[in-house]
């Protein structure tokens, strides 16, 4: 509520992420790369993606789901699920953001995070990308420099 960079209240709520989570083929998760958000385990699940491992997602009723990603203000992370219902389902960093090391990510991680052995560096958008990029967040939520 209120202005959207200095907003009065935050309101708590899932906003549409349960139904999205359990009916979608594939999230893609976008959020600041923070010990305190990057969690080994949570109180209450509001949007589940592999739940707690293999086959969990079956056990609850709801249809594989896979690949999916998160990509932090630092990399990029996969799942190490090749269908969305086998392997460990555990979330490891594939790709680095240009400057930034494996681990510093880890420090900003609440577990012992898993790193790609053949880890990569994201090349840094084109031109073309950033004008689109600075189209879509004209607030600069995402392209501040120095915020996270």
């Amino acid at each position: 509520m209120g202005d959207y960079r200095e907003p009065e209240r935050r309101l708590g709520g899932t906003g549409g992420n349960t139904e999205i989570a359990c009916m979608a083929r594939r999230v893609l998760t976008v959020m600041p790369q923070e010990r305190r958000r990057f969690v080994e385990r949570v109180n209450f699940n509001t949007s589940p993606g592999y739940i707690d491992g293999p086959g969990a997602r079956a056990r609850a009723g709801l249809g594989p789901q896979g690949p999916n990603a998160v990509v932090s203000t630092f990399g990029v992370f996969a799942f190490d699920t090749p269908d969305g219902a086998t392997g460990s389902c555990e979330m490891v960093l594939e790709r680095v953001f240009p400057n930034m090391d494996p681990d510093i990510v880890r420090l900003e991680t609440g577990w012992d995070l898993r790193v790609a052995p053949n880890i990569t560096e994201v090349p840094p958008p084109t031109g073309e990308e950033l004008t689109l990029l600075r189209r879509l967040d004209p607030h600069h939520f995402y392209l501040t420099p120095g915020r996270y």
